[in-house]
């Protein structure tokens, strides 16, 4: 582990690495199509080249940092798999003075990566149980949250 880390970091990258062991455990949940298809539902209503999009992701980052969310590594790793580092986001994130927790554009190129972060994200999320990140999942990513939980709750 990183030794510039203080024991709150530790303990969001702990929940973090938690859920890729839950996920491997189970079969690698992540990798489900029904886990894939809530993802991309989430990334296409905020999809930037139609003016709904726009104003969804606009909205989407102005409450991350209104609320808070966005200091939360979890929700900022989530950001980050989504949206591949757009650089309109890293910027935004640069200028609000707010750490960018992200993973870089050749990992998440990789098969499979996106999906098994933003599943070790919601993992993190819902361990900590931060209301503030919560809900923030649930208004943004409401498919790939709800699709989290009821993978998370059926028995293996």
């Amino acid at each position: 582990m990183n030794e510039n880390m203080n024991d709150a970091e530790y303990s969001e990258v702990f929940q973090h690495e938690v859920g890729h062991f839950v996920d491997c455990q189970r079969g690698w949940e992540s990798n489900s199509r029904e886990f894939a298809d809530a993802v991309a539902a989430d990334l296409q209503s905020m999809e930037k080249s139609s003016p709904e999009g726009r104003m969804r992701m606009n909205d989407m980052l102005d409450d991350a940092f209104s609320s808070g969310a966005a200091y939360d590594r979890n929700v900022s790793d989530c950001i980050s798999a989504l949206f591949r580092n757009d650089p309109e986001i890293v910027s935004r994130f640069r200028d609000e003075g707010a750490a960018y927790y992200c993973h870089d554009n050749d990992y998440w190129a990789r098969n499979n990566n996106r999906q098994s972060e933003i599943y070790a994200n919601s993992f993190g999320i819902q361990s900590a149980q931060h209301r503030i990140s919560k809900n923030f999942v649930e208004r943004y990513f409401p498919n790939t949250n709800e699709t989290f939980l009821k993978i998370l709750s059926q028995k293996r």
